[in-house]
Parts: C-alpha cells; sequence; structure tokens
C-alpha cells in the first residue's frame, strides 16, 4: 500500500511540474511576440520614447480595431497573470518538513491556495521568488492594457460662411462680401476669423478665394440642418466630430436691404452703403461692384480655442474666433442640445467702431444699422467622416517587457532549481503525504475543520499553545451544524480585504475632489460629446 502511494506522490509532483512546464513555454511565447512588438515599434519610430500608430481610419472601425487589440491584449494578459499565479502557489505551498515545523508550534499552514500565511514558514528562496513573482504582476496589471489607445478627431477648424440663399444656388458673388469686410478685419475685439489681407480677394490662386469658391460649388450637396441644431453644432463648445464647414443661410431682418429683384440673390453695395466718395468708390470697385447683386455677406477660417482660468487652470468656456460674426459675444460654454434652443434667432453682425483702422477710411458708411441685422434661416454643413487612430506606446510596452522578461527567467529558475522536498502543492498531495507518513499531532483526528483548527492553533503574532493545552487527540462526534456560506470564509479575511477596498476607496475619493477642484464633473453619466476644445487639436 506504502509502495502505491508513493508512486501516486511521485506522480502528483510530476503532474505540478508538467503544468509548470508549460505555463513557463506559454509565458515564454508571450514574452517574445512582446519584444518582437517592441523591437517594431522602436525602429519604425528610430527611438524607443514615442507612439506608432496601429491603424488609422474612420473612428467606426477604429473603436472596433481597438476593442479586438484590447480583447487580444487581455487574452495575453490573463494568460501572463495565470502563469504567474500558478507559480506563486507554488512557490507558497509549503513542504511536508515546513508543514511539520508549523505543526510543532500549533500553527496550521494551508494547501491548494496561495496564501500569505505560509510565506512566513517557508524557505527564503521561495520567499524571494513570490515576492518578485509579485512585484512583476503590479505593471502588467497596471500598465498591459494601456499600452494600446485610441485618439479621438477633436476638429476645432472651419469654414465659416454667412449668405444669401443663392450663393448654394450658383449666385454670383463677390468676395470679400456685400459688407466689405476682409476675415478679421477688426480692431479692439476679436471674434470676426482668421486675419486675411484685402489684396488677397484679388488673387484668384489665393486660398481664401479658392476656399470661397469650392464652398459656392459644394454647398449644395451639403446637409440642410435647421437653426437649433446649427447653433449647437457651431455656437457652443462643440468639437467638429460630425460636421466642418458651415454655410449660414440668412435674410435680412428688414428685407428692404436685400436685392429689390430677388431677395435670394443677396445684397447690392448700394443697398447697403451711403454713397461713397470718389476714391472709395474707385478702391472698392474692383472688389465689389456698387449696383451688382452679392449672395455673400461674410466669410472666414475660424477655431475654436479652450478657454482656461490663468490661476485655477479650471475650464472657464470657450472662444471662437468667429463668434462676433454670428452674433455670439460672451464666451460660449458646453454643448448646449438642439431641443434646449429657440429656432428662432436674429443676430447683428458688426458695429462701425470696430472695423480696422486702414480700412475706416475707405469703407463707406453704413445707412442703417438695421442693415446689420439678420434672421437665420437653415446651415448647410459639411458631413466629415473624422479620421481616429489606435496608437502603441513604446513606454509603456518597455515597461512590460521588462516585467514579462523577469517572469520567465524567474519561471525557469523555479523549474531548474531543485528544492530538497516537493512542495505540498494541492490537498491530494497533502492527503498521500501524512497517509504515507502520518504525523503525530494529527494522526489520531478524524476530522478537523476550520472552526476546530482555528480553536487548537494560535495565530502568527500570538504565542504558541503549549502541548499541555491541546486537547489531547481523539475521535470526534459529527454534529451535522447549519452554517451560512460568510462562514466560509474567516474573519480575518474579511478584515483584510475590506481594509485593502477601505484604503482603495478613501484613496480614490480623495483623488477624485482634488481632480474636481480643478475640473468639475459636469453632464451626465452616459456618452457625451467632448466639450474641451484644444486649439492644437487636428482641423
Amino acid at each position: 500500500m506504502k509502495q502505491l502511494l508513493s508512486k501516486a506522490w511521485r506522480y502528483r509532483q510530476n503532474g505540478w511540474r508538467q503544468a509548470a512546464v508549460l505555463n513557463t513555454v506559454g509565458i515564454s511565447i508571450f514574452t517574445l511576440l512582446t519584444i518582437a512588438l517592441l523591437a517594431w515599434s522602436s525602429a519604425k519610430l528610430g527611438t524607443i520614447n514615442g507612439n506608432v500608430i496601429l491603424f488609422r481610419g474612420n473612428c467606426a472601425t477604429t473603436k472596433k480595431a481597438n476593442i479586438w487589440l484590447h480583447l487580444l491584449l487581455n487574452v495575453f494578459s490573463t494568460g501572463i497573470l495565470a502563469s504567474s499565479n500558478f507559480f506563486m502557489q507554488v512557490l507558497s505551498s509549503p513542504s511536508r518538513s515546513e508543514v511539520d515545523s508549523a505543526h510543532r508550534k500549533s500553527i496550521s499552514l494551508e494547501v491548494g491556495v496561495p496564501s500569505i500565511r505560509n510565506l512566513f514558514f517557508i524557505s527564503n528562496f521561495k520567499k524571494i521568488c513570490s515576492f518578485l513573482f509579485f512585484l512583476s504582476s503590479i505593471p502588467v496589471h497596471l500598465f498591459f492594457n494601456s499600452a494600446i489607445f485610441t485618439t479621438d478627431y477633436q476638429g476645432s477648424k472651419w469654414q465659416l460662411t454667412i449668405a444669401s440663399e443663392g450663393f448654394a444656388n450658383g449666385a454670383q458673388y463677390f468676395p470679400p462680401g456685400a459688407l466689405l469686410l476682409p476675415a478679421g478685419a477688426a480692431t479692439g475685439v476679436t471674434g470676426y476669423g482668421q486675419p486675411v489681407s484685402l489684396t488677397d480677394y484679388l488673387d484668384h490662386d489665393s486660398e481664401v478665394i479658392e476656399k470661397i469658391s469650392s464652398t459656392a460649388k459644394e454647398s449644395r450637396g451639403w446637409k440642410r440642418i435647421e437653426v437649433p441644431e446649427c447653433r449647437s453644432q457651431y455656437q457652443f463648445c462643440s468639437a467638429r466630430t460630425k460636421y466642418g464647414d458651415v454655410v449660414m443661410v440668412v435674410e435680412s431682418h428688414n428685407s428692404s436691404f436685400m436685392f429689390s429683384r430677388d431677395k435670394r440673390l443677396g445684397w447690392t453695395r448700394d443697398g447697403i452703403f451711403e454713397p461713397p466718395s470718389r476714391n472709395a468708390a474707385q478702391f472698392w470697385d474692383p472688389y465689389v461692384p456698387a449696383s451688382e447683386s452679392n449672395s455673400l455677406w461674410f466669410s472666414s477660417m475660424c477655431s475654436t480655442e479652450a478657454d482656461l482660468n490663468p490661476r485655477t487652470h479650471r475650464f472657464a468656456g470657450c472662444f471662437q474666433n468667429c463668434s462676433r460674426a454670428y452674433g455670439q459675444i460672451d464666451r460660449g460654454y458646453d454643448v448646449l442640445p438642439a431641443d434646449r434652443i429657440n429656432p428662432h434667432y436674429s443676430f447683428n453682425f458688426l458695429l462701425d467702431e470696430f472695423v480696422e483702422a486702414s480700412l475706416q477710411s475707405k469703407r463707406p458708411i453704413v445707412k442703417s444699422q438695421n442693415a446689420l441685422k439678420f434672421d437665420l434661416k437653415y446651415c448647410l454643413v459639411q458631413e466629415i467622416d473624422p479620421v481616429c487612430k489606435v496608437g502603441l506606446s513604446t513606454k509603456v510596452l518597455l515597461i512590460v517587457v521588462v516585467c514579462l522578461i523577469t517572469k520567465t527567467c524567474l519561471c525557469i529558475v523555479v523549474l531548474a532549481t531543485s528544492p530538497p522536498e516537493d512542495p505540498l502543492v494541492v490537498p491530494g498531495d497533502a492527503i498521500v503525504s501524512f497517509i504515507t507518513a502520518p504525523e503525530e499531532k494529527t494522526a489520531a483526528r478524524c476530522t478537523l475543520d476550520r472552526f476546530v483548527a482555528d480553536r487548537t492553533s494560535s495565530s502568527m503574532t500570538s504565542r504558541p499553545i503549549q502541548p499541555q493545552q491541546e486537547p489531547p487527540p481523539q475521535p470526534q462526534q459529527w454534529r451535522r451544524r447549519n452554517r451560512r456560506w460568510l462562514s466560509a470564509i474567516p474573519i480575518s479575511a474579511w478584515v483584510r480585504s475590506y481594509f485593502i477596498f477601505t484604503g482603495v476607496i478613501i484613496f480614490l475619493v480623495a483623488m477624485f475632489v482634488t481632480a474636481n477642484n480643478t475640473y468639475p464633473v459636469k453632464g451626465g453619466f452616459l456618452a457625451s460629446k467632448p466639450s474641451l476644445i484644444a486649439h492644437t487639436m487636428a482641423s
């Protein structure tokens, strides 16, 4: 019988070693794949410090790619951590002599589970290896999933065109527009777009003329959106994720200022301004003829910038450098949904005193400030298909690679090292060992559940129970007791677990309060559009 049990004992030891070999092979393959990925990304960048783009495309496809890549990462990291946990359990498993030594002190050890208690009674070699396995698992937990990340398209620039209905339907136009105001040509204030030299409007190859021309040709096929959605998109802190350039179709609040034959054709210079001087007329005639209809009122390149409080660095709103062109004087705030916006919108475009001084002397006088008041009818918007990217951080990957190499080396060392005694890895190992070689302490104990063991053993920090204090080994009567699942876990385990949980919760609350003081939480908990727009975002 003893020979049979001895063979079974050796078979079980071969069993855990076979599993250890498989785990070592698996973690080695993961390590080699990760090293190859790091080498490829570093060679592509020419440095170890940077981010490499793995995929770029429309945001829907990028989102799917990101999900699958993170799923693959999670499979890898789960396999790595499972292998690491296996070795930690093997290392924390006591040998028979270590169990006997603990039993002589009336202390029970745990078999078949990773145990912190066992670490106080195993060899220093196993303690060090267990600690290194644990230490190298932390970066894998924290960083591996962050090695791959996505970048969302958050455009901040667009072309604003304010025009009559005929502009998108082939009506004639004359840049810079019926207002005789080049983009950005205002003094003392901002809010009329990116400055453009007036002479650029006479150069048919200039960027501004090409942009206005392409807008006039293409806007007929753009999507029409109504006033509430248009204002929600362009008057507040919305990123350009759905719509790009916009044509705001307007009519003068007083239609008498528009072209008399057909207000859809826009305005005339004579209808907006008082008769100019001869020099002023000669200056403006090459740009905007006096009596010709002009479907273009104003056009400019616009951008949205985050407005941060310089003292607290808290978000204080956003600034759009075209905001005054469509009546937004104050800074914009978080996105306002279309269903909360009035469908009727009138605005004043510009006051004469804001016109740049160099143009003021040449610019005719506006007949009435009412000529600068408009009703927004609807908007034509350019639908965009933003490009998003999936990136790989080589710095984060390097940290993971170092940890994986450490784990692989530890696995090999544990396998290559022949301990004096094989560990009791699973309960079956302990059963075979104690049947093969009974121990005096437990020889006569037929049943020994956790509650009896707790009463007959001391804790690691208390004084060992003296032999005369222990109850003598003897058969025990089985008594059926109703116990809750809660009692299956020792009170000490509950205390340790909730102590850690409480510490983590306190830390997270402290970090949340600190972050909320700088960037207050706003909006709902569901998916929402980003409210912070950086000037440096891609357009």
